[in-house]
C-alpha cells in the first residue's frame, strides 16, 4: 500500500515539475538553464524520499519479524539440545492433543521415531511439528514424574476425602 502511495506521490510531483518548466520555457526559452538546475534539485529531493521511505519499511519490517526469528533461533537451541530425547513407546499419535496436522499424524504413527532427532529427519514433518510435540513429550515426561513422586510419598486419601475433593471440583474450586 506505501509503496503505491509513494509511487502516486512521487509520478505528481514529476508532473507537476515538468509542467511548470514547460510554462517557464514557453514563456522564456532562452531562461532555462536556472529552470534545468531546479529539476535537478527536486529530482535529486524526491530519489532522496523515495531512498528515505525505503529505508523506514526496511526498519518497520526489523522490528515486526525481529521478535519471530529470535523465538524461532530459541526454537531450533530447544530442539538441538533435546534432540536424543526419547519418545513413550505406546504414544498414540493420531489421538494426542498436540496441534499436528492428519498428514504428519499419519507419518509419525507409520514411523514410530524413536527420539525428536529421528523426528526431525522424517520426511514431510515440519519444525513447527517437531517443536509442538517436543514440548508435549517434555510436559507430559514432567507431569509422569511429578504423579510418580506424589504416590510414592503421599498417603493414600480416605474415601471422604475423594468425595469432599470431588465436590469441591464439581462446584469450580481447585
Amino acid at each position: 500500500m506505501f509503496k503505491n502511495i509513494t509511487f502516486l506521490v512521487m509520478l505528481l510531483l514529476i508532473r507537476h515539475l515538468f509542467s511548470i518548466y514547460i510554462k517557464e520555457y514557453i514563456r522564456n526559452p532562452n531562461n532555462c538553464q536556472s529552470m534545468q538546475l531546479r529539476v535537478v534539485v527536486f529530482l535529486s529531493c524526491i530519489f532522496c524520499f523515495f531512498i528515505f521511505f525505503k529505508l523506514l519499511s526496511w526498519l518497520f519490517l526489523q522490528a515486526v519479524y525481529d521478535l519471530h526469528v529470535a523465538n524461532q533461533k530459541l526454537e531450533i537451541e530447544e530442539v538441538r539440545q533435546d534432540e536424543a530425547l526419547r519418545l513413550p513407546e505406546d504414544l498414540d499419535y493420531l489421538t494426542i492433543d498436540v496441534s499436528l496436522s492428519q498428514e504428519v499424524r499419519e507419518i509419525l504413527d507409520a514411523h514410530r521415531p524413536p527420539t525428536i532427532g529421528a523426528i526431525s529427519r522424517i520426511p514431510g514433518v515440519t519444525p513447527a511439528a517437531v517443536c509442538h510435540l517436543l514440548r508435549f513429550v517434555k510436559g507430559n515426561h514432567g507431569r509422569a514424574e511429578q504423579i510418580d513422586n506424589l504416590s510414592r510419598t503421599a498417603e493414600p486419601l480416605s474415601a471422604a476425602e475423594v468425595m469432599g475433593q470431588r465436590k469441591f471440583e464439581a462446584v469450580g474450586y481447585k
